[in-house]
């Protein structure tokens, strides 16, 4: 008897273990789609969604926005202000909401009176900027050669994923 027991609960639970994201009070035509939120290191980051079924059915995105979309496999593509791309693939599925946090990025301002700020990773020159410009970095530790007048200051900077780190130059 436990043995029938056993399997005719098991077999109930294999039944009901498909439908258990679908809310059950949504209409019918609401389970065809689903919600998509993208957070990004800067809110000007351009989003792309690309259907992975039909490589033609593209959508723009604006970041940190919930957006509805239909059910089914999808590429994001952020191009991130800088030069850095991000690509991650998501399943959408009926009345879920998904998020897609872009991870590893952080930014960096130099406010101040200078005239150029060289960027330096590990000796090897990732980039110049201008002062009280915001540049996003993938995480980790930078050396900064600060062009203030006819001085020249270095500091350190470590860049924290999705925060903007500051640095006050007198």
């Amino acid at each position: 008897m436990k043995k029938h027991l056993i399997f005719v609960s098991l077999f109930c639970l294999y039944l009901a273990f498909p439908a258990h994201a679908l809310d059950p009070v949504a209409d019918i035509a609401e389970r065809k789609f689903g919600m998509i939120f993208i957070k990004t290191p800067n809110a000007d980051d351009v989003i792309t969604l690309t259907s992975l079924r039909d490589e033609d059915k593209k959508q723009k995105v604006s970041p940190e926005t919930d957006v509805k979309i239909r059910i089914g496999d999808y590429r994001v593509t952020v191009d991130i202000k800088g030069g850095y791309v991000y690509n991650q693939d998501v399943i959408v599925r009926g009345t879920e909401r998904h998020e897609v946090i872009v991870p590893g990025y952080g930014n960096l301002r130099v406010n101040g009176r200078c005239s150029e700020v060289t960027i330096l990773q590990n000796d090897k020159k990732v980039m110049v900027i201008k002062c009280n410009e915001i540049r996003t970095l993938p995480r980790g530790s930078y050396d900064l050669k600060i062009q203030v007048g006819k001085f020249t200051l270095d500091q350190n900077v470590m860049v924290v994923t999705n925060t903007l780190r500051e640095l006050d130059v007198r």
